[in-house]
């Protein structure tokens, strides 16, 4: 059976869980984008760049490995 055609009463609390991210969980990732962001701005400013395929790509690894399914891939 899909689960998107479970009604909320249907789902277990362990699939609520895995679909929404707790507040905890959000207020945790956004430190921690803001801390990616400061550090590349002070990269930026002490003249420390990188070519952008080189970032992108980078970045793109990083996204691909992150998963709301898995939290234990959050502990970045």
């Amino acid at each position: 059976m899909d689960s998107e055609k479970l009604t909320p009463e249907e789902l277990t609390e362990e699939e609520l869980t895995e679909e929404e991210p707790t507040e905890e969980e959000l207020e945790d990732a956004r430190r921690r984008l803001y801390a990616h962001l400061a550090q590349g701005e002070a990269d930026v400013k002490a003249g420390r760049v990188h070519p952008i395929e080189e970032v992108f790509d980078e970045i793109m690894r990083e996204l691909d490995s992150l998963s709301l399914d898995a939290p234990h891939n959050q502990n970045d």
